[in-house]
């Protein structure tokens, strides 16, 4: 079944909110066959077309759920005591009456506590990463870790079906421009928590798990290289020196592709639960969505 046809087939009456949902949702999986799951909601999208109200508060479900369940699910995987707090103040917002009016001032408030989360995620972990010790030798090895948790970050997050929830919200709310544009900031900060919670929990499980083992490859490899920064005078030859420690360490990793292999599967062990949080969650979303004529 062509997913995209059936949803935008006007003969089977889906709402344009939910078949957004749903469309974004899809389009974000990696390939056709993780995407099969989708079908067997068919049925609930059929004939889910409404009234202009109806829509509206799709919508409004949609907006609720992006602060008060996604972005505090992924604060609470970072695992740090401050962010749970702001988690549970996102929880703790009045929810999003579909009554309202959604510019009002009441609304509006909820910005500053979603804004104060994000707040918190910038460089929250290169305190944690950089503790390889005084020596310049194992710190350079514990850099190489850091970089393929960055690395694997990028990999895992294609794959991370589950994630893709936020911006099939985001595109459900985006039916109506007016709105989607008034609260950009809004969408734009809760994604934001989603990324950075998902790359600082990855590169923390990869530099935790690898460090031990890209030392042991690195440190020989860099006193092989003759590699001396108690030998530089100025801060130039420091800097040439750490450029040549880099390569030496980068050639060295790469020489051992079975450790980018390891490093997926910790980046994954590390976020693959909260994936899984957010699909669910984001299906129950749907089913509300979906209540509401």
């Amino acid at each position: 079944m062509d997913m995209h046809r059936y949803w935008n087939d006007p003969g089977h009456g889906a709402c344009p909110v939910i078949a957004a949902f749903l469309e974004a949702w899809a389009e974000s999986m990696p390939d056709d066959q993780s995407r099969h799951w989708l079908q067997p909601l068919a049925p609930v999208v059929r004939d889910s077309r409404s009234s202009a109200a109806s829509q509206a508060a799709r919508r409004m479900l949609a907006m609720d759920w992006l602060v008060r369940d996604y972005a505090p699910i992924w604060l609470d995987a970072d695992g740090r005591s401050k962010l749970a707090e702001h988690a549970r103040s996102l929880r703790n917002l009045p929810a999003l009456s579909l009554g309202e009016d959604p510019f009002d001032l009441r609304m509006r408030s909820g910005l500053g506590p979603i804004c104060a989360a994000a707040g918190v995620l910038p460089d929250a972990y290169s305190e944690k990463t950089s503790r390889a010790g005084d020596n310049t030798l194992n710190a350079v090895a514990g850099e190489q870790a850091s970089m393929l948790g960055v690395a694997v970050s990028h990999a895992v997050k294609p794959t991370a079906q589950g994630d893709s929830a936020g911006s099939a919200a985001v595109a459900a709310i985006a039916t109506d421009p007016v709105l989607a544009e008034e609260w950009d900031v809004l969408f734009s900060v809760a994604l934001s928590i989603a990324s950075s919670s998902m790359h600082g929990r990855i590169l923390l499980a990869v530099h935790e798990g690898l460090v031990p083992r890209v030392e042991a490859m690195v440190v020989p490899a860099l006193e092989r290289a003759g590699i001396v920064f108690s030998q530089a005078q100025t801060e130039f030859q420091f800097e040439k020196a750490w450029r040549k420690a880099r390569q030496v360490a980068e050639k060295t990793v790469d020489a051992d592709p079975d450790i980018y292999d390891e490093a997926w599967r910790i980046g994954w062990e590390a976020i693959g639960g909260t994936i899984e949080d957010t699909q669910s969650s984001a299906f129950n979303l749907l089913l509300r969505m979906t209540e509401r004529r």
